[in-house]
């Protein structure tokens, strides 16, 4: 196996396996929090109505681009592929160390706020859950497009 092919950033994609049908799972898994976001902003009269908060170009582009992409490419196909592949872990304990080290990586607030501590440790209990999700998808794909995407959607 090639280090391209072992990292998920093989050539041929097959759109529908390793792309859409991933992204519809994704979309799936997170229609409960989707549906309660749409009916908070329904009952509230809308998404600006009661917020002073503008949204931020920059930050936009962070969690739907940059974040995305730099942390499926570093905790799936770079991590869960050397734990997996060169390792030889098996693929349980690959995905469940990836994903673990993936939410200890979202609790990096915890240095810097320790006054408000649940949020947090929800938001890194949250994140593990989609580790241990992103990273089955590129177990069954060995595609890092579909982590990709569905890290977007999650975003």
């Amino acid at each position: 196996i090639g280090t391209r092919e072992l990292m998920g950033l093989h050539g041929a994609i097959r759109w529908w396996r390793d792309a859409f049908k991933p992204a519809l799972g994704t979309l799936l898994l997170l229609s409960g929090p989707l549906l309660a976001q749409a009916l908070l902003i329904w009952q509230t009269g809308g998404i600006w109505s009661n917020t002073k908060q503008q949204l931020d170009p920059w930050e936009l582009a962070g969690a739907l681009l940059v974040g995305p992409l730099c942390e499926e490419l570093v905790f799936r196909a770079c991590l869960l592929s050397i734990l997996d592949q060169w390792g030889g872990w098996s693929p349980f304990w690959a995905v469940f160390w990836s994903a673990f080290l993936f939410s200890l990586a979202h609790g990096y607030r915890l240095i810097f706020n320790r006054d408000n501590l649940l949020p947090i440790l929800v938001q890194m209990a949250f994140t593990g859950l989609f580790g241990v999700y992103a990273g089955v998808l590129f177990v069954w794909h060995r595609q890092v497009l579909a982590c990709i995407l569905a890290h977007m959607l999650a975003n």
